[in-house]
């Protein structure tokens, strides 16, 4: 359903009554609407905590590292502005540095996928996430999307698609 709700945005994204219609939208109605959206994000993201192993040092240090750089190193672009000599790139990194869940998600990635830690830790071989493989068919992809991804034995090893098989590994 989501993937359909993607699809048709992105369709009408091409049309410009469309775009004139939503920006008749009261910026209240709009702030709601961010609100909502960004807490449920936020919602999922802490939900899937349950599945690491929450004693472990290393997912603590992980997360707390992660939060704290992606709250304090906005903070400190803001107040002291990158200077590289080119404007262009300093635009870029301004904009991209001041944002707080792309820093902090971007530090929880790297961190999470490089400091050494046994699948368990990572939340990777526990029975929750079988159970969440079955939820495949709410937020992944269709069945006929999925066999085509299938023949790319590559795939299976990019940490931001769904599960591609349900054997353990």
């Amino acid at each position: 359903m989501m993937l359909i709700a993607g699809v048709m945005f992105i369709f009408l994204g091409f049309f410009t009554k469309f775009a004139a219609i939503l920006s008749t939208l009261p910026t209240p109605i709009i702030g709601s609407i961010l609100g909502v959206s960004l807490s449920i994000v936020g919602g999922v993201g802490l939900s899937s905590i349950k599945l690491i192993d929450a004693g472990s040092s290393r997912n603590i240090a992980i997360l707390g590292l992660s939060i704290m750089s992606g709250m304090v190193i906005p903070m400190y672009v803001a107040e002291h502005p990158i200077e590289t000599g080119s404007e262009a790139v300093d635009q870029m990194l301004q904009i991209v540095l001041s944002i707080e869940m792309l820093v902090g998600g971007i530090i929880g990635f790297t961190l999470d996928n490089t400091v050494p830690g046994t699948r368990a830790e990572r939340g990777l071989a526990t029975e929750e996430v079988e159970d969440c493989s079955k939820t495949d068919s709410l937020y992944g992809f269709s069945d006929g999307i999925m066999n085509r991804l299938r023949l790319c034995p590559l795939i299976t090893y990019l940490p931001i698609l769904p599960r591609l098989s349900t054997t353990n590994d």
